[in-house]
């Protein structure tokens, strides 16, 4: 591998890990806070759904970025042993 390739593969890597950092710091402080105020009917349920829903969308963020290093990576693969060819 050259030194691009690598300095790619450990910013995606870094970004993951500060992505996942950051979604564990702050699903730990949702986790303590309430989103939905207690006036509102099935406050818990939607407080829980909410939560939920900021996880989901925070996991699949996460599996974006590893998607696209997935695909950098084969496509680079592919690509290089098709000019070898």
């Amino acid at each position: 591998m050259n030194e691009r390739t690598v300095a790619i593969q450990f910013l995606i890597f870094s970004i993951q890990w500060v992505l996942m950092l950051i979604g564990f710091g702050l699903l730990a402080e949702l986790a303590r806070t309430k989103l939905i105020p207690s006036e509102v009917p099935l406050d818990q349920i939607l407080d829980s759904t909410l939560k939920a829903g900021i996880a989901l969308v925070m996991s699949a963020f996460w599996l974006y970025v590893w998607d696209r290093q997935v695909r950098i990576l084969i496509y680079r693969r592919e690509k290089s042993a098709g000019a070898v060819r």
